[in-house]
């Protein structure tokens, strides 16, 4: 709903229609539209590149947050291993995800795709940050170093300077 008005000011742009959105063909990721399920209102906007993520982010007076910032707000400050604590496993009652089914229909939990947002609260984060594990990607500020945190300081590392892709 929110990117839809930056979107109807003229402000953001998507790739919902124009083909250049990836959708699962159901063997492999292709170019193509997105389905009409996958553009509800209330569900998580896909198809978006980082510049139109960062477009949006500066509309809303607001920034993307780095990676530290990312995984601060899904770990909390007991550096969890997932939002929720350290157990159970992912699963369908915390997140939004295709689990090891045969069963076509069991596709991200039942759903086929995306849920609306916040449809998970068991996994909500300590801060009460939701969907941070599967739904959607979500991308982050920083440029992508596969050893960036080897050499970087321990506190809120702020991403390598430059790179060839961001992380999301």
């Amino acid at each position: 709903v929110e990117f839809l008005k930056c979107v109807l000011a003229g402000v953001c742009r998507h790739h919902l229609d124009d083909g250049e959105c990836l959708v699962w063909s159901g063997l492999s990721w292709v170019p193509g539209k997105l389905p009409p399920p996958l553009r509800e209102p209330h569900r998580p906007m896909v198809c978006v590149s980082w510049s139109q993520a960062e477009n949006y982010c500066f509309y809303k007076g607001k920034r993307l947050p780095t990676e530290a910032e990312w995984e601060l707000s899904a770990r909390g400050t007991a550096n969890f291993k997932y939002p929720w604590g350290n157990s159970p496993k992912a699963d369908c009652a915390h997140v939004v995800m295709s689990e090891n089914t045969l069963d076509p229909d069991q596709m991200g939990c039942g759903a086929q795709g995306t849920l609306p947002i916040g449809s998970r609260p068991d996994g909500k984060s300590p801060f009460g940050a939701e969907d941070m594990v599967g739904n959607a990607w979500e991308w982050v500020y920083d440029w992508y170093q596969y050893n960036y945190y080897e050499t970087s300081s321990g506190t809120d590392p702020q991403g390598p300077d430059a790179g060839y892709q961001k992380v999301v």
